[in-house]
């Protein structure tokens, strides 16, 4: 049983408008069984992107989180090798609930399913002999919009830096902005347009990429692909766009020029 062993689909859940069920199936790839423990955690986003988990101590007295209004069932999960099985979710929304946007985190953690063997001692007794395993766990964003919910997207401070997964690389790196009570969401996508030409060509993305409130920005990194032999990234305009996944409306878009080589 190993990271790679579970898939979920879907990657993220939203309740809004009239929606009030949905299922996230689980998957078991691996050969063998494996049992999944079902639960929520709270996680706060940083600048750069990544997660850590809020303690419980850090809740607010009032707040409120995603799982406050879930029921779902089951919380335990045996999945049968090459087998997969569906989790339900409910919601539940309390009277007089604010309008906004409530967010937890879905905890699928493994749950180790061999005992520690015991083994024979040089002097003939047995023993037992302690294996440590890694406790593998996946997590996916769960989201209730309720009332009226708003949110606006930009994008700022473009600028081109080397790629820290391909060094001697070149990665654009900006400021993707969120305003207002609820996410933002979408794909991002980097065209480059060489000076006097009408036609672009792609150059990267990143799909899937959120900013959750309170956060009024995420400082994103897109490695950019090599040019054509005989063209240069210079002389011309990079367009970086941030769409919308589902519509593929533009929801922020941003025009960095690059001078040309002297």
């Amino acid at each position: 049983m190993g990271a790679g062993d579970l898939g979920i689909h879907p990657a993220r859940v939203v309740f809004e408008g009239r929606t009030r069920t949905a299922e996230v199936i689980l998957i078991n790839k691996a050969d063998a069984p494996a049992t999944y423990r079902v639960s929520f955690v709270h996680m706060a986003m940083a600048e750069d992107g990544s997660f850590r988990e809020r303690a419980p101590e850090d809740r607010g007295e009032n707040e409120i989180f995603a799982d406050d209004l879930l029921r779902y069932s089951p919380r335990e999960v045996t999945l049968e090798a090459k087998s997969n099985q569906v989790v339900r979710f409910q919601v539940k929304k309390p009277a007089e609930l604010p309008d906004g946007e409530y967010r937890a985190h879905l905890y699928l953690r493994a749950v180790p399913t061999e005992d520690a063997p015991s083994e024979p001692r040089k002097d003939g007794t047995r023993g037992t002999r302690f294996v440590l395993r890694p406790i593998y766990g996946l997590a996916i964003p769960m989201i209730v919009r309720h009332g009226v919910v708003k949110v606006s997207s930009g994008v700022s401070d473009l600028a081109l830096v080397e790629a820290k997964t391909a060094p001697g690389g070149t990665a654009l790196a900006f400021k993707l902005l969120r305003e207002g009570n609820a996410s933002s969401y979408g794909d991002l996508k980097v065209a480059f347009t060489p000076a006097g030409s009408s036609v672009s060509m792609p150059l990267g993305e990143l799909n899937g990429v959120a900013v959750y409130p309170p956060n009024p920005h995420r400082v994103v990194r897109i490695p950019l692909e090599a040019l054509p032999p005989g063209l240069v990234l210079a002389g011309g305009r990079l367009t970086l766009s941030f769409r919308d996944r589902e519509s593929n409306a533009i929801l922020a878009s941003r025009d960095l020029e690059i001078a040309a080589k002297p």
